[in-house]
C-alpha cells in the first residue's frame, strides 16, 4: 500500500517495530556500567571465574556479597537507589546471557524490576486515527508531533513533560529535536 503525498503516516511494519519497543541508550549504558564494576569487584575478591559460569544459587550468593560490599571508587556508599539500579543492570545482563536465571531469581524476590507493557500496533495505530491528534489543527499537530517524539525517542521517568517547543528546529533536511 503507498502512501499518499503528504501522508506521513507509517506503514503497517513499521508499526509492528515500533510496539516491540527499544531498550534506550542509558539503560544498555547503565547496564555495561553495572556489569564492569561487578567484574572489577568480583576480581578484587579474587573470584577468578565468569559469574555466567556459575550456577544460580551462586550467582545469587555473588550479587548479594556484592550490593552489600560494593562501594564507589570515591569514598562513600552507593545509595539505595544506585544499588536498585545495580541489582537491575546485572539482571538484565544475566537475562541476556543466561536465559531462565531472572526467573528462578524473581521467584526468590531478587532482581525484581517493574515491567510495563509496550503498546500493540492496534494500540499505536488507534492513536494515531484519534480526532486529537488531526494534523489539520495547529493543536492536533502540536499533539501529532508530541506523540512521535515519544513514541520515537522513548523518553523515561516523565522527561517527556519538559519538551519545550524551542526544541523543535526546522532546517532545510527536516525538524530535528535538540537537547536544551
Amino acid at each position: 500500500m503507498a502512501q499518499s503525498k503528504g501522508n506521513y503516516l507509517p506503514f503497517l511494519d513499521q508499526l509492528t517495530a515500533l510496539a516491540k519497543g527499544r531498550v534506550p541508550k542509558n539503560t544498555t549504558a547503565n547496564t555495561k556500567k553495572w556489569v564492569k564494576i561487578m567484574n572489577q569487584w568480583r576480581n578484587d575478591v579474587h573470584y577468578n571465574y565468569s559469574l555466567e559460569s556459575q550456577d544460580k544459587d551462586i550467582i545469587e550468593l555473588e550479587v548479594t556479597q556484592f550490593l552489600c560490599d560494593v562501594i564507589p571508587k570515591k569514598s562513600g556508599y552507593y545509595s539505595r537507589t544506585s544499588l536498585k539500579n545495580a541489582l537491575s543492570a546485572i539482571s538484565r545482563h544475566l537475562q541476556n546471557v543466561k536465559p531462565g536465571l531472572l526467573k528462578d531469581m524473581k521467584k526468590k524476590g531478587i532482581g525484581e524490576t517493574k515491567s510495563i507493557d509496550e503498546l500493540s500496533t492496534d494500540e499505536i495505530q488507534s492513536i494515531i486515527n484519534h480526532e486529537a491528534l488531526n494534523s489539520n489543527t495547529p493543536l492536533g499537530l502540536l499533539k501529532q508531533v508530541f506523540f512521535w517524539i515519544c513514541i520515537l525517542g522513548a523518553p523515561k521517568g516523565g522527561e517527556h513533560t519538559n519538551l519545550l517547543a524551542s526544541q523543535l528546529v526546522n532546517t532545510p533536511e527536516g525538524i530535528f529535536f535538540k537537547k536544551e
